[in-house]
């Protein structure tokens, strides 16, 4: 047996849990998840974390050391340094040498944390134990607070950060993550929401939501397309808290993409928040 902790980092919270890499399994009994002020100082940011970390460590009878993090970027996963600034999370990592830190907190060797982005980690854990596990070209979107994407290229995953793209007179991520569906809404109806979970709950079977689901599908299939011209990928893997949502937006998603000649799979992601975990946690396989 070969036990590793799997971490996901999360613009507000940590989830942490005991993967078995044989089995590619997560032992659910481990997970825990806690709250972050990405906000806070350094010192409360890495203490955080590491009380998560000890917590899952507690739930199992066994040490085990080594530790995989899906981490958000811009960081510089091989050396652990975090590289974000002015994006309104963890600013006060900025250059911190965060894996030395975790190590220091928790009595580890930094050789036994390895990092790994995590929209790459996701990708990583659909094609390791996920639902495009039987193909050799995937490309993953993250649908969620942000956007993320990565693709699966000579058995690694590497993040494309399309986030940027250009994108109907934008960036990509402006028609692709929760803020377009909150600032939507707010454009149609006059109230605030702050999610699509509440959006759905507040009016799921008004006109106003299906047709900001259908120009939500639009934006998707157009930029999937947009994606094939630069990007070959023999399927799409599609994560992220909008996917909770499936419903009201994958079917036309899959019918506009088929129109247009995009005729790969394209499937939802079947591990769910597990899918970083397990992907951080696979690099020591």
């Amino acid at each position: 047996m070969c036990f590793v902790i799997g971490v996901d980092i999360g613009g507000s919270h940590i989830t942490s849990t005991v993967i078995d890499i044989e089995s590619r399994s997560v032992l659910k009994e481990t997970l825990v998840r806690s709250s972050i002020n990405s906000n806070a100082s350094a010192t409360e940011i890495i203490n955080g974390w590491s009380k998560n970390i000890l917590l899952t460590l507690e739930t199992y009878p066994n040490p085990i050391n080594r530790i995989g993090f899906a981490m958000p970027g811009p960081f510089d996963y091989e050396n652990g340094v975090s590289k974000m600034i002015d994006n309104g999370k963890y600013e006060s990592l900025y250059n911190c040498s965060v894996k030395k830190l975790i190590t220091e907190s928790l009595g580890i060797k930094e050789l036994e944390i390895l990092m790994l982005n995590d929209a790459a980690a996701f990708l990583q854990g659909e094609k390791f134990s996920g639902n495009v596990k039987e193909f050799n070209k995937p490309f993953a979107i993250t649908l969620g607070t942000g956007l993320g994407t990565a693709i699966y290229l000579n058995g690694n995953p590497y993040n494309l950060e399309l986030w940027s793209m250009p994108f109907l007179g934008g960036i990509a991520e402006d028609f692709l993550s929760t803020r377009w569906f909150v600032k939507k809404y707010f454009e149609l109806t006059g109230k605030s929401v702050i999610g699509v979970k509440e959006m759905i709950e507040a009016s799921s079977s008004d006109m106003v939501v299906q047709n900001i689901f259908e120009e939500f599908s639009e934006n998707l299939s157009n930029f999937i397309l947009l994606v094939s011209q630069n990007h070959q990928f023999d399927s799409v893997v599609i994560g992220g808290n909008i996917v909770l949502s499936k419903l009201f937006f994958l079917n036309k998603v899959l019918k506009k993409c088929q129109g247009k000649n995009i005729t790969c799979p394209i499937v939802t992601a079947t591990l769910g928040e597990s899918a970083a975990m397990l992907g951080a946690a696979s690099l020591f396989k």
